[in-house]
Parts: C-alpha cells; structure tokens; sequence
C-alpha cells in the first residue's frame, strides 16, 4: 500500500502564500505521491507574474479572505486573475 503525502499535492485552484509572504493561486496541480515543483503558479508579490514553484517553499494553503488581503497588500487588484477556474477553499 502507498502512503500519499498529500502536503506536497495541490490541486488547481488552491489558494497558498509561500515562504515570502506573498500569495498564488495555483494553476496548474502537482502530478506524483511526492512532487517537488508545483508546475504552475500566479503569485502577486513586487509583481504579478506566472511560473513554477518547489513545494518547499509554500509555506501553506490559505482561504479566500486572507488571500485578497495578501494580494491587496502587494498593491494588486482583487480579481484581476490570470486563472479563471474556482478558487478553492482549504480542507480543515
């Protein structure tokens, strides 16, 4: 039996802030039991900008009002996405 390590997974739509402080959306989800990039994430920091990112530096999922306070304090409109999919809520 496989043991999933589910805190390295993250689907498309998941709301995070990483190691910085600044929050993404993720746009494209990780593929494997232990993936070491997230192939795709928008991140709203000095800029707002597209790439990849290593799970080692997400620091953890976050939810919709934390997030737009995150990208508000980074001077970023809220809405103005890249990603168009649902935001998805973080599973307690």
């Amino acid at each position: 039996m496989k043991i999933i390590n589910a805190k390295n997974q993250y689907k498309k739509g998941e709301m995070i802030v990483n190691t910085i402080g600044w929050a993404g959306i993720v746009v494209e989800g990780t593929r494997g039991n232990d993936p070491m990039i997230v192939n795709m994430v928008e991140v709203f920091g000095f800029e707002h900008e597209s790439g990849s990112m290593y799970t080692n530096e997400v620091a953890r999922r976050i939810g919709r009002s934390e997030f737009e306070m995150l990208v508000k304090a980074q001077g970023h409109a809220i809405g103005d996405y890249y990603f168009k999919g649902e935001l998805l809520e973080p599973v307690q």
